[in-house]
Formats: structure tokens, C-alpha cells, sequence
């Protein structure tokens, strides 16, 4: 038994099998299993095969693209398109950052100091095993095996978020402003960092600890306010009356 297969037309659901006008893309979508299967067929190119969870995620999605078809969307060129700019390449990487960070120091997005303690991490990490390459050919691997080996000569987290963060700007920047498609090969960067010891909450631990004895013999060596208030007792300094002492005695007159 063949499953049956639909289409969407000007937002109608129809049988794939009803004449459609021409048009540059068709698709269609059927159920498999617990899935449902859309079918693109793009004029002149190979037909691509997308599989989403819902029956409304497929009627979408066909929609989307009978809509690109009939305003008459090229796919198959649009697609070796994209295929030729990821191929492209790009000025090389030691070439690229340093104007990069200039560009953000004008526009003060970053200040002068960290641009300069940026430059010296990356000359002396980066750009020795990483320089000559293309940016937009970078990889992940690439720049976790830089890490790895900051790691390995025993230098701090300063040293590593001294190249990580210029990276991952440098790749966000082409993305959202220059529209580049991406990845960011500097996005997720945690296993080749490593697990950091946490400093903070040991110091402060150790603070804790030093003031506690100090605390205690304070509480102990006012003991007799304490007692004084407990006993109820006063004490005036000399030469000063108490308000008891000076208020006078009432005598009482016998009634007549």
C-alpha cells in the first residue's frame, strides 16, 4: 500500500497527484511512522528530503517552499551559491584580527589596553601555529589544540580568555554585521579549557576561619555587661547622683 502524499497550494491542502501551475520548486510531504517526511524537488537539481515531528510542521514547511516556487526562486542556484561561498576564502587570520581590534577600539567597543593585551597573547599563541590560515577556515580542533598547549606550558585562564575572547568576538562580529554564515569555531571552547579551580570561595573561607578566634575573645572579654544587666545593678560614676538618690521622699499626711 503506498502512503499518500500531499501538497499545499496557496495555503489549500490538495492530493499530490492534482495539477499544480509550473513552478520552480514543488513539495510534498507523507507520513512515516511517527514522522512526516517533506519532499523538495527543486527544477534542475537534486531533490532534498527534510523530516519533522508534527503534520502542522510539514504543511509549514511545504508551504514555505511551493511560496518560493511560484515567485519563481531558483533553488538549485541558490544552493551552489551557498556551496561557492563556503568555499571562498578569506584574508589569513594574522592579517584579518589586528585590524579587526583596531576597528573596535574606534568605535569603542574595546579599550586600548585589552586590544594591546589581546595582540600580545594571539602573537605569541595564535599566530605562530594559526596565522597563515584563512579565517573562515578555522576550526574548532585548531584552536583547542592552541589551548591545550597554553595548558600544558602551565600558563593561567588569563592567558587563554586573552585569545578566546578576541576569537569569539572576531567570528561574532562576521556574522552578525558581514553576514557570514558561520559557524563560530570559537563558540564552545569548555572541554579544551578544562575545569578551573575555584579560588573565591577558599579565600573566603580562610577569611572566615582568621576572624573567628578574634570574634570569640571580644564576646569574652566583656563579660560584665552581661553580668550587670543580668543582676539588674548600676553603677554611677563618682560625684554624680542617681535619680533615686535625688528625687525626695514623699511623707505622707495622716487624714484628719
Amino acid at each position: 500500500m503506498t502512503p499518500d502524499v500531499y501538497t499545499v497550494v496557496d495555503g489549500e491542502l490538495a492530493e499530490a497527484s492534482d495539477p499544480v501551475r509550473a513552478a520552480t520548486i514543488t513539495a510534498t510531504y507523507t507520513r512515516h511512522r511517527r514522522h512526516w517526511i517533506v519532499l523538495i524537488r527543486p527544477t534542475g537539481a537534486r531533490r532534498l528530503t527534510r523530516t519533522v515531528p508534527t503534520e502542522q510542521d510539514a504543511i509549514d514547511l511545504v508551504r514555505h517552499f511551493n511560496r518560493l516556487g511560484l515567485a519563481g526562486v531558483d533553488l538549485g542556484q541558490a544552493l551552489a551559491e551557498a556551496r561557492a561561498e563556503s568555499q571562498k576564502t578569506y584574508a589569513p587570520l594574522r592579517e584579518a584580527l589586528p585590524a579587526f581590534l583596531r576597528e573596535q577600539v574606534e568605535l569603542g567597543n574595546l579599550r586600548q589596553a585589552t586590544a594591546e593585551a589581546y595582540r600580545k597573547s594571539l602573537g605569541a599563541w595564535v599566530y605562530p601555529a594559526l596565522g597563515a590560515i584563512p579565517w573562515n577556515l578555522l576550526t574548532r580542533e585548531e584552536i583547542g589544540a592552541v589551548i591545550l598547549g597554553i595548558r600544558k606550558a602551565g600558563k593561567s585562564i588569563a592567558v587563554i580568555e586573552q585569545i578566546r575572547c578576541p576569537l569569539t568576538r572576531f567570528f561574532q562580529w562576521r556574522m552578525h554585521v558581514d553576514r557570514w554564515p558561520g559557524p563560530n569555531p570559537a563558540a564552545e571552547l569548555r572541554f579544551f579549557i578544562g575545569k578551573q579551580p575555584g579560588r573565591r570561595p577558599e579565600g573566603r573561607l580562610h577569611s572566615r576561619s582568621r576572624a573567628a578566634p578574634g570574634g570569640a575573645r571580644r564576646r569574652r572579654s566583656s563579660p560584665r555587661t552581661s553580668t550587670g544587666r543580668a543582676s539588674g545593678s548600676t553603677s554611677a560614676a563618682p560625684g554624680r547622683k542617681t535619680a533615686a538618690a535625688s528625687k525626695p521622699a514623699r511623707t505622707g499626711t495622716p487624714a484628719g
